[in-house]
């Protein structure tokens, strides 16, 4: 089945495996990138105009990573339509890819200024859901056919450190400070 009118997404298994490789390890960078930016700023307070604008670099490279991730799961949609069934109850790794994107859109719908003063104190623990994106790429990584293990192994281990260092984070806030 053809698209009822022309659309810039792939049209070949070829073109949509490159496509999903593209948007999806684009998407997995600039996640990398907004998630790195935190645990740099110590040493970035040497550049002190890169430490102004770290906040900006985080947004933008999540902004992007959650956009990225969007057209990964539209270009999908749209293998879908052309007729190309692969059931997302059949393939684990589809449903970890999936529950990733669904996140990730919540993320970007929520990450706009109006937004943010209608949620108040509620938009920080939402977005800690980015640290469940990690474990839900890795698994999604670790069954893709055209992924490699490293990819997985290190989307896997990231999410492991990030949580560690939330909690530990936590841990210390949450002590005493006579």
């Amino acid at each position: 089945m053809s698209l009822p009118f022309p659309f810039p997404f792939p049209t070949t298994v070829e073109q949509e495996i490159l496509f999903a490789c593209w948007t999806g390890y684009g998407a997995l960078f600039f996640f990398f990138l907004s998630q790195i930016i935190s645990p740099l700023a110590p040493f970035l307070k040497k550049k002190a105009s890169l430490y102004r604008q770290k906040n900006k670099i985080r947004k933008w490279a999540g902004l992007t990573a959650a956009w990225l991730t969007l057209f990964h799961s539209l270009g999908l949609f749209f293998t879908f339509l052309r007729g190309n069934q692969i059931l997302l109850i059949e393939e684990p790794w589809l449903n970890a890819g999936l529950a990733a994107a669904i996140i990730f859109t919540l993320l970007l719908i929520t990450s706009y200024v109006p937004l943010m003063r209608l949620l108040k104190q509620f938009w920080k623990p939402l977005h800690l859901l980015s640290y469940l994106i990690w474990f839900l790429v890795g698994a999604h990584l670790w069954g893709a056919p055209y992924a490699p293990s490293w990819a997985s192994l290190s989307a896997i281990i990231i999410g492991s450190l990030k949580i560690l260092f939330a909690l530990k984070g936590l841990r210390l806030k949450s002590l005493p400070t006579h």
